[in-house]
């Protein structure tokens, strides 16, 4: 989240940018069934006179939780060291497509 601040605003008390930092509000994420406390930054809109939150937070937060058979078929493959299956099963429970996931992540799955 923080880099997608820097892009908009530029670094702390930068000036000439469409945007300024504009605080920040408590949030949270949901990670399977836990809520994680996370910061949410805001920015200012300086031209439509408003403030926004950041994109990659939005996007975090609206993940749906993953149904019991997807938690049941990672911890398994978790404990089986079937990091292939853990991998699938990630993808599939959101949407993911295969190019949109890190060659780092698949390499090591293999």
């Amino acid at each position: 989240m923080e880099e997608e601040i820097k892009n908009k605003t530029g670094e702390k008390y930068e000036q000439g940018k469409k945007y300024n930092r504009w605080s920040n509000n408590s949030g949270s994420i949901r990670v399977v069934e836990e809520k994680v406390p996370v910061e949410e930054p805001r920015i200012y809109n300086k031209e439509e006179e408003r403030t926004e939150e950041s994109e990659y937070y939005r996007r975090l937060h609206a993940i749906p939780m993953p149904s019991e058979e997807v938690i049941k078929k990672v911890i398994k493959g978790l404990s089986q060291q079937d990091y292939e299956e853990v991998r699938k099963s990630v993808i599939e429970s959101i949407g993911l497509s295969h190019s949109t996931i890190s060659r780092t992540f698949i390499e090591e799955s293999d």
